[in-house]
C-alpha cells in the first residue's frame, strides 16, 4: 500500500510542478511582450525627441527677432527704459551699448543699432527733468496750502 501512496503523491506533485512551470512560461511570454513593446515605445520617443530638437534648432535659426532701438530718429520707449534700468542698476553709461550687444548675443536677438554714451547721458538727463516736472505737477494737483504758498 505504501508504493501506491508514494506514486499518487509523486503524480500530484509532478502535475502541480507542471502547472507552475506552465504559468511561469506564460508570465515570461507576457513580460517579454511587455518588454518588447516598451523598448519599441522608448525608441519612438527618442526619435521624436531628436526630431523636436532638430525642428527647434531650425526654428531658432529662422526666427531671429529684431529689437528696434530707434524709430524715425528717436529712441523707442523700450530702449529708453532698458538703458535707464541698466544705468540705475549700476552699468556705466559708456558700457550700456556694449552690454546690450552682449545681451543680444546671449538671447540670439538682433539689435539694429548700438547706443552710445552721449545718448545714454541725454536719456538720463531727460528722465531727471521729466521726474522734476512730474513732481511739480503732483504738488500742484494736490491742492495743498504748501503748494499754493510756493507758487503765489
Amino acid at each position: 500500500m505504501r508504493p501506491i501512496v508514494l506514486a499518487a503523491n509523486y503524480i500530484q506533485h509532478t502535475s502541480l510542478l507542471q502547472a507552475r512551470i506552465k504559468a511561469l512560461l506564460e508570465t515570461q511570454k507576457d513580460l517579454t511582450h511587455c518588454h518588447e513593446s516598451l523598448w519599441k515605445r522608448c525608441r519612438q520617443l527618442e526619435a521624436a525627441k531628436r526630431r523636436l530638437k532638430r525642428k527647434m534648432q531650425e526654428r531658432a535659426k529662422k526666427l531671429l527677432v529684431t529689437f528696434h532701438m530707434m524709430n524715425k530718429g528717436c529712441y523707442m520707449p523700450a530702449a529708453w527704459s532698458l538703458a535707464c534700468l541698466m544705468v540705475a542698476t549700476g552699468t556705466a553709461e559708456a558700457k550700456v551699448g556694449s552690454t546690450l550687444v552682449q545681451i543680444r548675443n546671449a538671447l540670439r536677438v538682433t539689435i539694429d543699432q548700438q547706443m552710445n554714451k552721449c545718448s545714454v547721458q541725454c536719456l538720463m538727463l531727460e528722465q531727471g527733468i521729466a521726474a522734476d516736472i512730474q513732481l511739480v505737477y503732483d504738488i500742484l494737483k494736490s491742492g495743498s496750502g504748501y503748494s499754493q504758498a510756493l507758487f503765489n
